[in-house]
């Protein structure tokens, strides 16, 4: 579950529909949407509400609305499997298999395995103290400078270099699935 800046909490259930409960009384909540399970969330700087589905892009909740961004609005995927809010308040999106989308200032720009990514599926993005994020895929895990990112999706750079660890080079098996779970964490 998630708190909100408007002490709603958001628990998002295996039908795909959120529910929001103020004071322990569980409400759903009002959306002309339908869409896929949830296999993420997040509040961003802003207090929007950010909700990765399975094949319906990705869902935000703002002022008591809620609207999708898909394929049609730039994203490679509506399969989303993660998100992560940086710094900058920038959004990063893992997709199943399609690469990581930036979503900032409105736009979408995306970076995919041919364009140096090591592979193309997220399940969870992990930020560390070096300004690079870390991604778990079915590969293994690997990691990114996001200076890098940024700099391939603004053209300032042909191609991103990433750094890939799997069977044999730190891991027994590869596969980082974790269902509905975070399937990494940072200590």
């Amino acid at each position: 579950p998630l708190q909100d800046s408007i002490s709603l909490i958001f628990l998002a259930l295996v039908d795909g529909k959120p529910v929001p409960f103020p004071d322990e009384a569980f409400q759903r909540a009002e959306t002309p949407l339908h869409f896929a399970t949830p296999l993420s969330m997040r509040i961003d700087r802003q207090g929007r509400l950010w909700f990765a589905t399975t094949g319906d892009g990705l869902v935000r909740y703002e002022n008591g609305r809620f609207s999708t961004l898909t394929r049609q609005d730039g994203l490679p995927s509506n399969w989303i499997l993660a998100l992560h809010e940086d710094a900058d308040g920038t959004l990063w999106i893992g997709t199943n298999g399609e690469g990581i989308s930036r979503l900032r200032d409105g736009q979408i720009r995306t970076v995919r395995p041919g364009d140096g990514l090591w592979d193309g599926l997220t399940q969870v993005f992990i930020a560390d103290d070096q300004d690079r994020l870390w991604m778990s895929c079915n590969r293994g895990f690997y990691w990114v400078a996001r200076r890098e990112l940024n700099d391939f999706l603004d053209g300032r750079l042909a191609r991103v270099q990433t750094t890939g660890y799997g069977v044999g080079e730190a891991l027994r098996s590869p596969t980082f699935s974790g269902g509905l779970q975070p399937v990494a964490a940072r200590d």
